[in-house]
């Protein structure tokens, strides 16, 4: 959800290696700047648009999607971090056994959680990749009716190509009722 709302690209979240990292360049859990009852803000040491400080990116409760909310879920984690003793001077996202959450484990972690549900879904599970999470959010943006500089802000974007991932508005309609219904189908079951 954080990538997703914050519209992050995996390098700026998550670490190169499960076990190594550079504390000049990926985000610790120091890094968590605000954490108010609506939002929290993340330092970003090294964005791929490069800042003279870093950047920060301040993410807001979406509580119209309340089980796509990334203040809920990373509210969560973080309580889970802390009962955990993780120093803060770690990375922010860390695997249970305190090795950090890489770019390329989170990647088979979402093939896999994606294999078991692309059938009930219908999505192909070999299409789907962390960057999936920053490439989707243009579309729900548009969706929402923001204007492309909006957009474009949002994202921390330089350049125009944000626009490669705007996406036709009534496909985007008729496949996110698709999931919706799927969605339902699945939480009935489970």
């Amino acid at each position: 959800m954080v990538a997703f709302w914050g519209s992050f690209r995996a390098g700026e979240l998550l670490t190169d290696n499960v076990t190594t990292f550079s504390p000049k360049s990926d985000v610790l859990g120091s890094d968590v700047l605000n954490m108010s009852e609506h939002s929290f803000a993340l330092w970003i040491r090294d964005p791929k648009v490069s800042k003279e400080y870093g950047d920060v990116v301040e993410i807001w409760q979406t509580p119209q999607f309340p089980n796509l909310d990334p203040w809920i879920s990373f509210s969560k984690y973080i309580k889970w971090r802390k009962s955990r003793s993780f120093p803060d001077s770690w990375p922010l996202f860390l695997r249970g056994d305190g090795m950090s959450f890489s770019h390329a484990y989170f990647d088979t972690c979402l093939k896999d959680m994606l294999s078991h549900y692309s059938l009930e879904l219908e999505i192909g599970k070999n299409k789907w990749t962390s960057h999936s999470f920053r490439s989707g959010l243009p579309t729900v943006l548009q969706t929402a009716g923001l204007k492309k500089k909006e957009i474009k802000r949002w994202g921390r974007w330089s350049s125009r190509a944000f626009l490669l991932y705007l996406r036709d508005i009534n496909k985007r309609f008729e496949v996110q009722r698709k999931l919706l219904t799927k969605l339902d189908r699945i939480k009935r079951v489970a």
